[in-house]
């Protein structure tokens, strides 16, 4: 069998093991195995409600939330399937964009390819990145356009180098809290060679970060607003510090995997330490990056507040580092042709139980809770609250969120006879911002369901 058409069978392997690990979750709730949040639930509608809003004609208003504000390229990139207003479909193209982006990355290494791919689908599985690689999540494209980015940099001739700064600048405008990833620009202009950068190449490749920049001009006060509130009580005080790391440190260290993963990171490490002198200067500037980022990443480690989904760069780029890790070991070893499959084998197999876990966990309340609404509210009523925009996938509603002094919306639910409140019993997840008038008696409940330890209601003025 020729060279090139083993690769195409290992693509095409590697691409149907991906979506048939992916496809029992495109309709389930998301996995909390190692979280407490509700972010999963929520922000799955908070960051593309405005958008579909539009669709189901209700207008389009960038100030009712944040959430355009924050991802401004991942909205545009999802509006034609926001169209059809069908959550599964938004995750499909997620994981098929995903898959793509990784077999697309693994073909850069050649006959070499087999033990990485295994070595990929493995951590793959593990519970942060997994539980959010099918999810309608903007980190996702983060990820996966921070990837296209290095892949064009390092692994293309000179003209095609340039897309790496055009898919950076659409990885940051996906979410812009990855602000930080312009880092990159330094050692990719130092990679490209700034002397001898055609200008009209360099120019259009950055359009995507000029374009952020505009945005920046424009939303200005809306963006010093976000980002303040964002930063506010979320980062450990200076002094601090290491309790903070061993409290996240420790939770991560949960499961088996994540054990596993910290200390292969640091063979990997020393392995790369020492062979360091026999790799190519390319491959020594791909692991400087690699190492930048995942230490750039590990900052969130200091959080205070630390949903598992803030995670989902930091495990990829794990992923990622092993990956490369052992193409480039596998280069300086003579490995006989059974070694890497047995070896690939035998790793695949440590992460398994954890996916079965998940796979058995798997619930379907948010679908249950969907069916109830649409049985009990009128289809032109507005969903309102911070449950309203994910509960609305597949529903004509319109919704909008709602939060205790950060964009509370009143006009929507003050002024708008055509509304119903979602909420949970407590208000916890509004901030108490309904439960003086719901208490008060000004709205009756007409609904109610539970979705995983939430319980909800709906209520009606």
């Amino acid at each position: 069998m020729s060279l090139k058409r083993k690769e195409t069978r290992y693509h095409v392997i590697f691409l149907v093991l991906w979506l048939v690990a992916h496809i029992p979750f495109l309709r389930s709730d998301p996995s909390i195995m190692l979280d407490s949040s509700r972010g999963a639930f929520t922000d799955e509608g908070l960051y593309l409600f405005q958008i579909s809003n539009w669709f189901k004609g209700a207008g389009f208003e960038v100030f009712e939330s944040d959430g355009f504000l924050k991802t401004p390229f991942y909205n545009l990139l999802m509006a034609p399937f926001i169209a059809f207003n069908r959550l599964w479909l938004i995750r499909l193209i997620t994981v098929l964009f995903l898959g793509g982006v990784l077999s697309t990355w693994l073909a850069d290494f050649g006959k070499n390819m087999l033990l990485p791919m295994l070595l990929c689908l493995m951590i793959s599985l593990q519970v942060n990145f997994f539980g959010h690689s099918h999810l309608a999540m903007a980190e996702c494209y983060v990820f996966g356009f921070l990837l296209l980015s290095l892949r064009f940099v390092f692994h293309t001739n000179t003209k095609q180098q340039y897309w790496g700064l055009f898919f950076l600048g659409l990885a940051i405008g996906c979410k812009i809290q990855y602000v930080y990833l312009g880092l990159l620009i330094i050692p990719y202009l130092a990679w490209i060679g700034i002397k001898h950068s055609k200008g009209y190449r360099l120019l259009l490749s950055a359009a995507p970060l000029l374009i952020l920049g505009l945005l920046g001009l424009i939303f200005r006060a809306e963006y010093n607003y976000i980002l303040a509130f964002a930063k506010s009580g979320k980062m450990q005080e200076w002094g601090h510090w290491m309790f903070r790391m061993k409290v996240n440190g420790m939770h991560l260290w949960e499961t088996p995997f994540n054990v596993f993963l910290s200390v292969t990171t640091i063979l990997m490490i020393a392995g790369m330490g020492m062979n360091w002198k026999k790799f190519e200067r390319k491959s020594k500037w791909i692991l400087i990056v690699l190492l930048g980022l995942l230490f750039i990443e590990g900052h969130k480690l200091l959080y205070i507040y630390l949903p598992q989904r803030y995670l989902y760069v930091f495990f990829g780029l794990v992923m990622l580092f092993h990956v490369y890790g052992v193409h480039l070991l596998l280069k300086q070893a003579k490995l006989k042709s059974w070694l890497p499959i047995l070896v690939g084998i035998l790793f695949i197999l440590i992460p398994l139980f954890s996916y079965c876990q998940l796979l058995n966990q798997r619930s379907f309340d948010m679908i249950s809770a969907r069916e109830s609404i649409k049985l009990n509210v009128s289809p032109d009523m507005h969903l309102i609250g911070p449950w309203g925009p994910s509960l609305s996938f597949g529903l004509t509603n319109p919704s909008h969120t709602a939060w205790k002094e950060f964009f509370e919306n009143r006009a929507y639910w003050q002024a708008n006879s055509k509304h119903v409140i979602v909420s949970e019993l407590d208000f916890n997840d509004n901030q108490k911002l309904f439960s003086k008038t719901i208490q008060g008696g000004s709205y009756c409940k007409i609904d109610s369901f539970q979705i995983i330890k939430w319980e909800l209601g709906v209520f009606t003025p």
